[in-house]
């Protein structure tokens, strides 16, 4: 009889996955070094609040369509090919958008910023699973995904303080040249272990199911409707609580990169916590209930004419933390519905899905500021969608999903 596997990761896999933390933080630096600047963007550069929203959009589209193919060209090409490659993008991208103040060309910079996250962020998740125990996959991803935290601290935390110091150009040539660098570190890290996290996933093979009989499946469809609706509420959060701070709290440049910071970087517990109570509970669904629920501080922040700035890094702190904690169980969701062979697919599939949600959340945000001339209303919707995924949408999955386990138990 064969050994049970160690839970402990040897020298070479802990290096390995250390490198995928550092590939998805660095690839999430590039992702959010905008929404900070958005205020400097309608103020200085003459973009409106939809053109600043739309910088987050473009992103989204092309990580949408790249979420379609990462995983097949993970297979063929290799995790740590595929991560390296969408990382020097990132970086690319990133210094692109400093040469330029025209639109066009920030659009095209945003979107060749959401491949390389489509090029990173799932081929990462199915490498660090690959170097796991199998009982310690989602806490494992979890921490991996703290890694995405991680960035988006990073973002939040400097990106004001160089802008308020340089200008606004420097965030992103500072960034970018960091990320291109963090490629060669990541290559480095990564290939040792990269014929370990190759190995086919254990499964039992049968005839692919093909993509139309995936999408015509209602438990899948509705799996689907749950990351759609719960990407909507973490984006609106994500990309409109920054230009709020300045805008309508009107706090000053060290005093939103000190809330930014603090606002994100509790999303790096709230992943481990949330990746750590899925595989406990083995109830996802109630997991990222909890977390969504957390948005209703929006509420606070959408009421306020004047607020301080302890009360509204509070609420950004406390809506923060739920939004990312309750998204990590949501992307178990798809293999729970599907055939082992189907998971893969139905993951890049279903995470198109919530890209879609995230790309109609920053582009409706930005419209109804410019409607409304404030961040009542954007917030109020955030809160009401979060209502639609707590009472409808939510609990719809979780009895889909409680069937087909019920089916699949002999």
């Amino acid at each position: 009889m064969a050994a049970a596997p160690s839970p402990r990761l040897d020298r070479t896999a802990a290096v390995a996955f250390a490198g995928a933390f550092l590939a998805v933080g660095l690839t999430y630096v590039a992702v959010f070094v905008v929404p900070p600047l958005i205020t400097v963007f309608v103020d200085d550069l003459g973009l409106s609040h939809s053109q600043a929203g739309a910088l987050m959009s473009v992103y989204l589209v092309g990580y949408a369509a790249t979420s379609l193919v990462c995983g097949q060209l993970a297979d063929r090409y290799g995790a740590v090919r595929v991560m390296g490659i969408g990382l020097a993008l990132a970086g690319v991208s990133t210094l692109l958008f400093a040469a330029t103040d025209d639109l066009a060309v920030f659009l095209v910079s945003r979107l060749g910023v959401g491949v390389a996250t489509g090029l990173v962020y799932a081929p990462g998740i199915a490498f660090v699973a690959r170097l796991l125990p199998a009982r310690r996959v989602s806490t494992g991803v979890g921490v991996y995904l703290a890694g995405l935290s991680a960035g988006v601290t990073v973002a939040f935390l400097a990106t004001p303080l160089l802008e308020d110091a340089y200008g606004w150009r420097w965030p992103f040539i500072i960034f970018g040249g960091a990320i291109l660098a963090g490629t060669v570190v990541f290559v480095l890290m990564a290939r040792p272990a990269t014929a370990r996290a190759s190995r086919p996933a254990e499964v039992t093979h049968s005839e692919p199911i093909a993509t139309r009989e995936l999408i015509a499946d209602p438990a899948f469809l509705r799996v689907c409707g749950a990351l759609f609706i719960a990407m909507f509420v973490a984006y609106g959060v994500f990309t409109w609580i920054p230009p709020y701070f300045d805008e309508s709290a009107g706090f000053s440049a060290s005093q939103i990169s000190v809330a930014l910071a603090i606002s994100v970087a509790v999303g790096m517990p709230a992943t481990v916590l949330a990746g750590w109570a899925s595989d406990r509970t083995g109830r996802p669904l109630v997991i990222a209930s909890v977390g969504f629920a957390m948005a209703v501080t929006l509420v606070v922040l959408a009421a306020a004419d004047e607020i301080s700035f302890g009360l509204a890094t509070m609420m950004a702190v406390v809506a923060t933390f739920g939004v990312t904690g309750g998204l990590i169980p949501l992307f178990v969701l798809p293999g729970m519905v599907v055939k082992p062979d189907a998971a893969a697919k139905a993951t890049g599939i279903a995470t198109s899905a919530a890209m879609c949600g995230a790309i109609v959340s920053t582009f409706l945000g930005g419209w109804l500021v410019e409607l409304t001339d404030g961040y009542a209303l954007p917030f109020l919707v955030y809160v009401a969608a979060t209502a639609v995924a707590l009472i409808v949408v939510f609990p719809m999955a979780a009895a889909t999903i409680r069937k087909r386990q019920r089916v699949a138990t002999p």
